[in-house]
């Protein structure tokens, strides 16, 4: 073999090295999230983020993008809202440490058990490989590296450094999701608006801190923390999402839609986006649109109450009671607390022109929620209507 064929041997060996490094490298960060979390989890290997071009594997809570002409330079993993600090920090770690580890460990068993000559010298190109990928992660750098969906981030060791730092403040975020789930939204504002000023802030905090104050109808105020969002990262379909869903409560259908498009254009088949969407169009009363969505939400969740609900709305617009009512009852059966299926459950008998039923159920999803979409004007119409019916009684 030339000198010129020995050299294109042993590169293409190193090639081969490197992209297991980076294949060990980010299924690390993976792992522990998986474990340890409800965390969705996204994989890019070759890429910054890039899924077009991509083989595209979804694997549960695992989302792998493979894309080949760079699988031996690149690699991301990015994870959902659902992770505590911990296992974040577990997460960033495991990275490096796994690739390192394992391709240390089978370098000395091959050489230990005498196995092939080839099997020793790529373990070789595989170990070497490992421990460039262990210093050039684990130390922390000022540089930044540009993802393929525009935003900024630094290597591991440089978060691993930062979330050491900041953990006790950012610790509370764990605190801060439990708040949300029991509803108590403006002590999230308040807590979370305490880290910023000892830590400042990032994309996991500016996200907490839009939720908080979407659920606390402080529509402005999240609107101004997702223009906060959009500088420091590349909104994402939950962003986006997000971006909708202020829009939405704030009456500006045509702007929500717009940032709906964009979500389902990032994550065309996750059925909350598709609810939302399909939500909006209900409003809009383009329910041909709507039906779509919502039956593909449905059709990929069939667990999922909202859809139901929606889809049941759109058919009592349509004159469609019987579907209407078996919608109605199916969205109670999953969520009996949903105050929007009582609102619609109210809609349902006014259209049947049973006053005093609506106004009962009108009445418990005002009680569920005080601020349920229209139910003040309904309430209103209801009584209306109800004491127009009573005079005519009254009058025979």
């Amino acid at each position: 073999m030339s000198f010129i064929g020995i050299l294109f041997f042993f590169f293409s060996l190193f090639i081969l090295a490197r992209a297991l490094t980076v294949l060990l490298h980010e299924f690390g960060h993976a792992v522990p999230l998986l474990l340890f979390s409800n965390s969705k989890v996204t994989l890019f290997i070759g890429s910054y983020g890039d899924k077009t071009n991509t083989l595209h594997l979804p694997l549960g809570r695992l989302d792998l993008y493979l894309k080949y002409d760079r699988i031996w330079q690149r690699g991301l993993c990015l994870q959902g809202e659902d992770a505590s600090i911990t296992v974040v920090l577990l997460s960033i770690v495991a990275g490096p440490l796994v690739s390192f580890l394992i391709s240390t460990i089978g370098c000395y068993l091959v050489f230990a058990f005498e196995f092939h000559g080839f099997l020793k010298l790529f373990f070789v190109c595989l170990a070497i490989s490992g421990v460039i990928d262990l210093f050039q992660n684990l130390f922390s750098s000022n540089a930044k590296i540009k993802t393929d969906r525009g935003s900024y981030v630094k290597n591991d060791g440089s978060q691993i450094q930062y979330l050491w730092r900041a953990r006790e403040a950012l610790g509370t975020l764990d605190s801060v999701r439990k708040l949300l789930e029991d509803k108590k939204y403006q002590e999230a504002v308040l807590t979370l608006d305490e880290v910023i000023d000892k830590t400042g802030s990032n994309e996991h905090i500016l996200r907490l801190l839009i939720v908080s104050h979407l659920h606390n109808r402080n529509l402005e105020e999240a609107l101004f923390r997702f223009q906060e969002l959009e500088k420091v990262s590349q909104p994402t379909a939950y962003d986006h999402n997000l971006h909708g869903l202020i829009h939405l409560n704030a009456g500006r259908y045509e702007e929500g839609l717009s940032c709906f498009e964009k979500t389902i254009s990032i994550e065309p088949q996750v059925p909350e986006y598709l609810n939302n969407r399909g939500y909006l169009y209900s409003i809009l009363k383009d329910y041909e649109l709507a039906l779509k969505d919502l039956n593909l939400a449905i059709k990929l969740e069939p667990d999922f109450a909202y859809p139901y609900n929606n889809r049941a709305y759109i058919f009592i617009k349509k004159g469609l009671y019987d579907e209407a009512l078996s919608d109605l009852i199916e969205t109670l059966k999953l969520d009996s607390s949903n105050a929007y299926a009582y609102r619609n459950y109210g809609i349902y008998y006014m259209a049947l022109d049973d006053t005093e039923m609506a106004l009962e159920y009108f009445k418990k999803a005002k009680e569920l929620m005080s601020d349920v979409l229209w139910i003040d004007e309904l309430l209103e119409e209801t009584r209306g209507r109800r004491r127009e019916k009573n005079e005519v009684i009254n009058k025979r």
